[in-house]
């Protein structure tokens, strides 16, 4: 993974792109997320039944193109950028706009989810450069509505408008989505370039989060018995409704030695800054209360070897293969235990958040294969729910930040698509959000309170069969949770505090 920090310094984010809040803004619901998917190919339909099956009120677009329902021979689900124009997002484009249907979805639709079965990638050049033309699918459809085929603003470092990365107006939000106005949505915006070229970024004036969409995509790896289409229908289903307390989970973030410096904490001013934000995030849970462990050794950490080795894992922060990236392991870092496939080594909470520093950790979204590090789709495999790929060289500025994730996803009970761009960098990038885009957690403050409404009555042993938690706080999901749920509903009810159905 490559960083910048040799050659930029630190500065203040730019002021401009700061959106208007609406007072009557409200939670980011169904219908304002668009599902789109392919029935030509019989995993994004079988996906696209398993999502509609928990979320019937999603609004729906068949694209219906046997001419992208296969992957390319050789390189998979990439597609170059004419057929990218014409068979993703003009589709989408005209169904929102209502041009294909007569109803203008403009101002209703906020987010978009794509399936497993769909183009990944758009082919370009000048990877390991910033003016890079390689994107993700979903992260070009966030700017939707704005004309990236245009060459006005461009530069020598920016040649096109879809080279290298855009600012995005939504990162360090704390607001939901429908906050922000969608009435200039089609608004077409001046785009400049901002630092000395090479190392350029775009800046859009006066994009709002009320401009863009949140675009996410649901995929998953074959498991051991178990296909791709088989791991996704169970990410749906246990990320539907996840609630959790804190003596049921931990976290994990593991850098390489401190004298070597941090992945974690470049920037690339003025459009981007960060801090130290595995610390952070780390320091912020552990205030709150929740366990945690942070890592700056030359070791790369294993869940056996950590203070509460049963205890699933929430936030995971990690290098991956980067914990090596130094040749010297007793320098900087030795190489992850299980090489590549690290992510086997860890138990993840249906709430978990994996960020990896690597570079090429969405490559599977794209080809099935791997450029020698971990990968994204084995995280959903493995049971986490909330991750990213990156499907070429992202750098590091880019990488999603953890604490705002904290922040959103954790505290204040945004939905996984806002919480994902809120710690997003940049837009019409090569990073892939994956999971349930609708995806809440609670936290309940009594551990007994399996779902998470502020009692203790039989609809919690219900839900703990849904799905099974720690309620005794020993560290196991077992029985004996479930008996401690039912006792606790018992006396409630005998005690005539509270009534089941």
């Amino acid at each position: 993974m490559i960083n910048l920090r040799s050659t930029i310094v630190a500065a203040a984010v730019a002021a401009a792109g700061v959106a208007q809040v609406h007072a009557q803004g409200t939670a980011l619901q169904q219908q304002n997320l668009l599902l789109v998917y392919n029935s030509q190919n019989a995993e994004s339909l079988a996906i696209r039944n398993a999502y509609v099956a928990v979320y019937p009120n999603v609004v729906q677009l068949n694209l219906d193109n046997a001419a992208i329902a296969a992957p390319d021979p050789t390189n998979g689900w990439q597609i170059d950028r004419p057929t990218y124009l014409s068979a993703v997002r003009q589709p989408i484009l005209d169904f929102i706009n209502g041009t294909s249907t007569g109803n203008d979805l403009s101002q209703q639709i906020c987010a978009i989810v794509t399936t497993r079965g769909m183009p990944a990638r758009i082919a370009g050049t000048g990877e390991f450069s910033l003016g890079c033309t390689i994107a993700s699918v979903e992260s070009e459809l966030t700017l939707l509505q704005q004309d990236l085929e245009s060459t006005a603003g461009t530069t020598s470092g920016l040649p096109n408008r879809y080279s290298g990365i855009v600012q995005n107006p939504y990162l360090a939000s704390f607001s939901n989505i429908r906050q922000f106005s969608r009435s200039a949505v089609k608004t077409q915006r001046t785009f400049s370039a901002q630092g000395a070229a090479p190392n350029q970024a775009w800046q859009i004036t006066g994009l709002t989060p009320g401009g863009i969409y949140l675009v996410m995509r649901l995929d998953a790896a074959p498991g051991a018995a178990t296909t791709a289409v088989q791991e996704v229908q169970k990410l749906i289903g246990r990320s539907r409704r996840i609630v959790l307390s804190r003596c049921q989970v931990q976290s994990l973030f593991d850098r390489f030695r401190v004298e070597c410096g941090a992945l974690d904490d470049d920037s690339f001013p003025p459009l981007f800054v960060n801090s130290s934000d595995f610390q952070l995030c780390n320091n912020n849970l552990s205030a709150a209360g929740w366990a945690t462990t942070f890592d700056q050794t030359i070791d790369f950490v294993v869940q056996q070897f950590m203070p509460q080795p049963t205890r699933p894992i929430l936030f995971y922060g990690t290098y991956g293969v980067n914990h090596a990236i130094f040749v010297d392991p007793n320098v900087c870092g030795f190489s992850p235990s299980g090489g590549t496939a690290y992510i086997q080594n860890f138990t993840f909470h249906p709430a978990a958040v994996c960020v990896a520093y690597e570079s090429f950790s969405g490559e599977s979204i794209v080809t099935g294969g791997n450029r020698g590090q971990g990968q994204a789709l084995d995280f959903i495999t493995r049971g986490g729910s909330f991750t990213f790929g990156s499907v070429a060289e992202p750098f590091t500025f880019s990488i999603p930040r953890m604490e705002f994730l904290r922040i959103n996803f954790l505290n204040s009970g945004r939905t996984w698509v806002e919480a994902a761009y809120s710690a997003m960098p940049g837009l019409s990038w090569q990073i892939t959000p994956l999971g349930n885009p609708l995806a809440r957690i609670v936290v309940a403050s009594n551990p007994l309170d399996a779902d998470g409404n502020g009692t203790v009555n039989i609809e919690d042993v219900y839900a703990w069969h849904d799905v099974p938690i720690d309620a005794n706080c020993d560290f196991l999901i077992n029985d004996a949770d479930r008996q401690a749920v039912q006792a606790a509903a018992r006396a409630n009810e005998t005690s005539g505090m509270l009534v089941g159905r």
